[in-house]
This record gives C-alpha cells, structure tokens and sequence, in this order.
C-alpha cells in the first residue's frame, strides 16, 4: 500500500527551519477546527482537510472547516492538507 499523499506531504515538509510535521488524525483535526479563527488560514468554503486517520487502506477521515462535519472518503480525492507540529 501507498503512503497517503497527504501524509507524506507533511513528513517531508521543511517549514520555517522546522521538519517536524506530521497530517494530524481526526480527533486532532477537530480541535484544529475548534480553534480554526485563532489559528487562521483555513479555506471555509465547504472544502475538506484530510486527517491521518483511516478507515481502510483507500479511505480516511477528513473534515469540512464550514461546519465541522467529519467523514470518510477515498484518499485518491483532492482535499486540503493541514499539517501540524510534534
């Protein structure tokens, strides 16, 4: 099985001196969300934002930032990426 993208975007994400990222799983993703206006930079328009979680070997959990709504989809889908710091 391949890496999800999403997840090994993070990995190897070099950000600002830091390579400490990782694609946060679900639970994670909604406290993101619940602080979304605080942390800023978020696309609301009904877009999702992958989570590290899965459900299967194609599928995982991503969130919609317009409403919190948690769901699965398969990981071949275009959704946006959020990655957070160990």
């Amino acid at each position: 099985v391949q890496p999800h993208a999403a997840a090994k975007y993070c990995d190897d994400l070099v950000l600002h001196g830091n390579s400490d990222w990782y694609l946060p799983s679900a639970p994670e993703l909604d406290v993101i969300h619940t602080n979304k206006v605080a942390i800023g930079n978020f696309t609301t328009g009904g877009s999702s934002y992958w989570s590290s979680s899965e459900s299967s070997n194609d599928v995982a959990w991503n969130q919609r930032f317009s409403d919190g709504a948690q769901g699965t989809n398969g990981k071949f889908n275009g959704y946006f990426v959020r990655c957070a710091r160990r």
